[in-house]
């Protein structure tokens, strides 16, 4: 299986790397998730032929959060004890996080203060709303703090957070600059579904 990724910054943008988490894992949709990615990693390693070799798919939220469940089982990611996500129209995601933050460095700054940091201790659920939008193969987002149960983070420190957890991924990723998206993908969401093509 090959290494998987965050997404952090978003959606299937992890689909490069198995990383997520949900509540009942279902076997059959995570291979459904594995196949698509295998089947960009064939067109990516046939140098992404033009014409009818390109690739494009549909996968609702419950096909990609079992996927993540069980690839964050198989392979953990640091910091990240589980993840869920939410689509919506229009480039938006909802993202549940569990994190671990014993195992998260985050140095104190404006908007870390010291009141903020002593909310981040232990393992911590945190909900961000991300937008998206992916221009010249190049990722970008806005994010903002979601109420919920969990940490309740303002959006400066919700970024420093986010940008500290995608750090410590083996894929070392600044969420701070425009992401690569993997194998040349457009992508778009729906209500309940990620759709994209190479």
């Amino acid at each position: 299986m090959r290494k998987p990724w965050l997404l952090l910054a978003v959606g299937v943008i992890l689909c490069q790397n198995p990383v997520l988490c949900g509540p009942t894992p279902d076997k059959a949709a995570y291979s459904n998730v594995l196949d698509v990615l295998n089947a960009l990693w064939q067109y990516e390693r046939s140098g992404r032929p033009h014409g009818s070799r390109r690739i494009a798919f549909e996968l609702p939220v419950q096909a990609i959060n079992s996927y993540l469940s069980i690839a964050l089982k198989l392979k953990p990611r640091p910091g990240i004890e589980s993840l869920n996500l939410a689509f919506f129209p229009h480039n938006r995601i909802v993202a549940e996080a569990r994190i671990d933050f014993t195992q998260v460095r985050l140095r104190p700054s404006k908007a870390l203060s010291q009141e903020v940091l002593g909310q981040l201790k232990g393992s911590q659920v945190i909900k961000a709303e991300f937008r998206f939008r992916i221009k010249r193969g190049k990722l970008t987002f806005k994010v903002l703090p979601v109420p919920s149960d969990g940490v309740k983070l303002p959006k400066r420190a919700l970024e420093d957070v986010i940008r500290a957890v995608a750090a410590m991924q083996p894929e070392k990723i600044d969420t701070s600059r425009p992401i690569p998206v993997p194998f040349g993908l457009t992508l778009a969401t729906g209500d309940r579904m990620l759709t994209g093509h190479t």
